[in-house]
């Protein structure tokens, strides 16, 4: 068996230098991804965004009460055909337990409103605006016919 020499030490310091280098550069990597992440976690996310917008709605009606719903006509620019339905699904979640009817037939009707053009008179034909909410969020009355 050979003895190591001086250039064999220096070689083999070397080498495990570098692989504990390769580890703290690698942990710093994941390091800086989770800062990252952990940044990104402090940003509310699009549901939480939507429930804030339906808050003081939700504080307006009755528990388990029953109401309608209508919203803008039209899609947005560039949205696909199901969001106006993901729209509806998330005012139903944020407003649980009220339950939200896709129609203008009950008493009570929740508008959830995005155009720039503001409300359609089209949607909101025969209703009366109880409350504007702010930020596209109405509630509205069935005009009797």
């Amino acid at each position: 068996m050979r003895r190591m020499g001086f250039n064999d030490m220096v070689r083999m310091r070397i080498g495990v230098g570098l692989i504990i280098l390769f580890a703290l550069v690698s942990n710093m990597r994941l390091l800086g991804r989770a800062v990252h992440d952990l940044a990104a976690l402090t940003q509310p996310d699009e549901i939480t965004e939507y429930e804030a917008r339906f808050k003081q709605l939700k504080q307006v009606l009755p528990p388990h009460a029953r109401v309608g719903y209508v919203t803008d006509a039209r899609r947005q620019d560039g949205e696909s055909r199901s969001r106006p339905f993901m729209r509806y699904l998330l005012t139903q979640y944020a407003l649980l337990p009220v339950i939200v009817l896709r129609d203008s037939h009950q008493p009570l009707i929740v508008g959830n409103f995005y155009s720039a053009n503001g409300i359609d008179g089209e949607t909101t034909r025969g209703l009366t605006l109880i409350r504007d909410l702010g930020n596209g969020v109405m509630l509205f009355r069935a005009s009797p016919e």
